[in-house]
């Protein structure tokens, strides 16, 4: 064991072994001699010779700055992920319900007229759409190309996906079904589907139903002479 002492002279400390404590012994230093007083002296542990000192991890406070990072990096994530996709969305939420809206209720006008079931002028409920719901992702990490859609029409359910880079609509349409209107889900579901696609991109309005054009039918004009036509009265012979 090793004895801590300080020098009478130069005032450098030393150290020196136990049993010279009391004892007169040189300062390398200075050179001058002095004698180890015992008062004041501190014990100094010998390192043994190929040991390192050791060094006390904290295991907590370890675990503690890890967890602090993981935090950090979560928070980063979904500020540069779902958050910025979906500030990139919300300008263009409100087109995309309304170009859905569109796209179905005339899908499903045409599909009913073509199965004979509603045509234009008909009195009582046209074919209409009850709502539209957009399934937002909550975990994407930026704006996807296709979101998913439902909702109802007053003839049974619909659900579909909206691209948001070229502004399509494509989505399965019910028909021959029943909704109460603002329930969100078909009583009755439709006994048959049409699919439906189209857009509305800057005024240009198209729509098909299963790959043809969604055109209603034109009704001609009636003939002369038909039922409930008046006929045009005949000149009298010379």
């Amino acid at each position: 064991m090793a004895i801590s002492v300080v020098c009478d002279t130069c005032g450098k400390r030393l150290n020196v072994k136990e049993e010279s404590v009391g004892k007169k012994v040189k300062c390398p230093a200075c050179k001058n001699p002095f004698v180890a007083s015992p008062s004041g002296a501190i014990r100094v542990k010998k390192v043994e010779k190929g040991k390192a000192a050791k060094v006390s991890i904290s295991w907590g406070f370890i675990g503690m700055i890890a967890g602090g990072v993981a935090v950090l990096g979560i928070i980063l994530l979904i500020v540069f992920g779902p958050v910025r996709a979906k500030k990139e969305w919300d300008p263009m939420s409100a087109k995309a319900e309304n170009d859905i809206r569109d796209v179905v209720e005339r899908g499903l006008q045409v599909a009913m007229e073509r199965k004979g079931e509603w045509s234009q002028g008909d009195k009582g409920q046209a074919p209409t759409v009850n709502e539209v719901l957009m399934l937002w992702d909550m975990m994407v990490m930026g704006l996807p190309e296709h979101i998913k859609f439902k909702g109802t029409t007053n003839q049974g359910e619909y659900t579909g996906t909206y691209n948001t880079r070229t502004l399509e609509v494509n989505a399965e349409v019910e028909l021959g079904g029943h909704v109460v209107a603002g329930t969100g889900e078909a009583q009755v579901h439709g006994d048959s589907k049409a699919k439906v696609r189209g857009y509305n991109k800057d005024g240009d309005f198209k729509v098909w139903v299963d790959g043809t054009p969604a055109e209603f039918k034109v009704k001609g004009a009636k003939s002369r002479g038909a039922k409930g036509t008046q006929d045009l009265p005949v000149a009298p012979g010379l």
